[in-house]
């Protein structure tokens, strides 16, 4: 009876947890959405006082901004921050970066993210930026724009706000970022692997599970660097922040070291290796349709026994929705030995795989996180390389934490937590949690 009596009390404080951790990521999260506009004009005010001086560096674009802006941050002798790691790159979260880095640098580095029209001019014209990086322009968030040209627009904002000695910093790969260079009267610099740019990277060379080999070329410099990032799409963010580094007087000396230290980002693109021998290219932070196409690219790089794919369902594909997973379907026929589709849209995956030759017996259907956690228990094999790529709600991460060896209780299928990954989560392991869900936040890519 006293075993029964604190096994209950035990029960009571995890629900008190859980209840008070979501309640008060909720209100962080309502906070930083009210807070926008006050925060907002605070940043301007800054901007033109106490932080007039500053080099206010903007890191803009659909994806690869947190890998970039971590890069840029490492080429420039910069701590890490865990705010930038969290993707906190939008609403409040823009002004604040900027209160919380200006007085540890004269050279902040700030990630903006949209997910609506006419948000990049306020945040121009609170930052008042010195550089603007560009990554890409892609189809996120495309729903809340007329097409790609008015995204691609609205992004543009930030560069058009650059004042005649500024500079921005283009991809020189990517035709929609390069019609910036028309938007303003900003100094260009250009970087990617096209021949003609003013920061390249030549001969690109997987190494497998440590990182990628390549040759810098920048401000009349050559030299060998050994990153720690998997993936063409990453490796811009390395030669985008050669080239920010450049801009603000680095020599190459001090910026390869620094660049060759950095990590992949938690969830993107990610290797590690498990004590079973397995290895999981942990890129579980989102799914949209372009990321996981680059993902499903880089596992087909990837020397393995077997390739593996665990795939949740897609993030706000563009209409029509069935074109994308049809694409996905096929591109997973082209690179995987085994597939595992987690989720409620596995027949529209099914119809491209098949289209591309997948047999039925090496495509597998779960539903839920648990039932992928027991099949892959029973599936994989020592040498297997294993991608893991869903939607963020779905929390395909504790798939990895369990195969890990991690006790993985949470039973959430829609999570809506801000700011948090599973790895630190204090639900991870506790199977009372609430599994209604918050309202979903109005993000930024």
């Amino acid at each position: 009876m006293k075993h029964s009596s604190s096994a209950a009390s035990g029960g009571q404080g995890r629900s008190w947890r859980a209840i008070c951790h979501r309640g008060l990521n909720a209100l962080c999260w309502r906070l930083a959405v009210v807070g926008t506009l006050p925060m907002l004009a605070a940043a301007w005010l800054c901007r033109r006082t106490v932080a007039r001086h500053a080099r206010v560096i903007v890191v803009v674009g659909t994806y690869g901004k947190t890998t970039t802006t971590r890069a840029i941050r490492a080429a420039l002798g910069l701590p890490p921050s865990p705010w930038v790691e969290a993707n906190a790159n939008c609403l409040a979260l823009v002004p604040l970066a900027l209160f919380r880095d200006l007085w540890r640098s004269r050279e902040i580095v700030i990630e903006v993210g949209i997910g609506a029209p006419a948000q990049m001019a306020r945040f121009a014209w609170a930052l008042r930026p010195s550089v603007v990086v560009v990554t890409c322009i892609g189809h996120e968030h495309i729903q809340s724009f007329r097409d790609l040209d008015h995204l691609r627009d609205e992004k543009a904002a930030m560069v058009r706000s650059l004042a005649a000695n500024g500079v921005a910093v283009l991809n020189g790969d990517d035709a929609n970022v390069m019609w910036m260079a028309t938007q303003t009267r900003a100094h260009i610099v250009t970087y990617g692997l096209a021949q003609e740019l003013d920061v390249r990277g030549t001969g690109l060379t997987l190494n497998w599970p440590h990182g990628t080999r390549l040759r810098l070329h920048a401000g009349g410099e050559s030299v060998m660097i050994d990153t720690r990032l998997v993936g063409d799409g990453l490796i811009h963010s390395v030669l985008a922040a050669a080239a920010v580094a450049g801009v603000e007087g680095r020599p190459l000396a001090t910026v390869v070291p620094a660049l060759e230290s950095m990590p992949a980002t938690r969830g993107r693109l990610q290797p590690e290796v498990l004590p079973s021998g397995v290895t999981v290219l942990r890129d579980d932070y989102k799914s949209t349709p372009e990321t996981v196409l680059a993902a499903l690219d880089a596992l087909g790089h990837v020397p393995a026994r077997r390739r593996v794919t665990v795939l949740g369902d897609l993030d706000m594909p563009p209409p029509p929705e069935r074109h994308w997973y049809k694409a996905v379907g096929e591109k997973v026929a082209q690179v995987a030995d085994l597939a595992l589709f987690v989720g409620t849209k596995f027949d529209r995956y099914r119809v491209g795989a098949r289209a591309a030759g997948m047999h039925d017996d090496h495509m597998h259907h779960v539903r839920t996180v648990h039932e992928a956690i027991t099949f892959l228990h029973g599936s994989l094999h020592p040498e297997d390389v294993v991608l893991v790529k869903g939607r963020e709600t779905q929390r395909l991460t504790r798939i990895i934490l369990a195969l890990a060896g991690r006790d993985v209780r949470c039973q959430v299928e829609q999570c809506r937590l801000h700011l948090t990954f599973c790895d630190d989560c204090p639900l991870l392991e506790h199977d009372d949690v609430p599994h209604h869900a918050w309202p979903k936040r109005d993000g930024g890519a």
